[in-house]
């Protein structure tokens, strides 16, 4: 990702560059007045070049974690940030360009296009946030079912006869299955599926078949159970 926002900068530097060529360079009989000594020249050229540094700001806020998945939630913050480089650049370029455009109409202008370009940029930022906290939850609450999931797979792989592997095999795939969503709600029923799990790791492992069997008997009783109460709580 930094090498990306590295290429990304070398663009934006030559951008950047051409943009105060072309402004200084231009002489004054094209644009037909003596374009330096007018405030909305400097008001146009100040917003153009303020909205050109966020923007680079806002590209490394999206490439600085080095996380795809933020990356991705980023996007949409991007578009908006394009979008009101643009818009802010059409604006002081007219302001720039233009002798006919009086000094007051072109600063209310670029005060009302600045406010609006910033809540646009404020609220992109803030739905990253959001999505990405929503996604942080999602992970955490179903962290219980993919970790005991783990747990059964491993298990199933340590069954010492075809007889325990069909129950190791059926646990595992009535955990791997489950509604993977928990919640505060059903902690009660989790703790004794993670307990009666333990109990029937301990018969796997010391090959006693018929307490496997009456382990994996409560242990599909309770994620149905578990189940359930999940749908309730949808």
């Amino acid at each position: 990702m930094k090498s990306a926002f590295s290429k990304y900068a070398i663009g934006w530097g030559l951008a950047l560059v051409l943009f105060n060529a072309i402004t200084f360079v231009m002489p004054p009989e094209i644009s037909g007045y003596d374009r330096f000594e007018e405030p909305r020249f400097w008001i146009g050229y100040g917003i153009v070049t303020v909205f050109m540094i966020a923007q680079l700001a806002c590209s490394y806020f999206i490439f600085r974690s080095g996380n795809l998945t933020r990356v991705f939630y980023g996007l949409n913050l991007a578009k908006v940030s394009v979008s009101v480089l643009v818009s802010m650049t059409i604006a002081g370029v007219v302001c720039m360009a233009f002798e006919i455009i009086p000094d007051w109409l072109a600063a209310i202008v670029c005060a009302i296009l600045l406010s609006v370009n910033v809540v646009a940029y404020l609220r992109a930022a803030a739905a990253v946030d959001v999505v990405e906290n929503i996604d942080k939850a999602i992970k955490t609450k179903t962290m219980f079912i993919k970790m005991l999931s783990a747990d059964a797979q491993v298990l199933h792989t340590k069954a010492q006869s075809d007889e325990m592997s069909a129950l190791t095999h059926k646990v595992y795939e009535a955990i791997r299955y489950s509604d993977p969503m928990s919640n505060e709600a059903l902690n009660a029923v989790e703790d004794k599926l993670e307990a009666q799990f333990d109990s029937f790791s301990i018969a796997v492992k010391a090959n006693d078949y018929a307490d496997a069997q009456k382990w994996c008997g409560e242990i599909l009783s309770s994620v149905t159970e578990r189940n359930a109460k999940c749908k309730i709580l949808k």
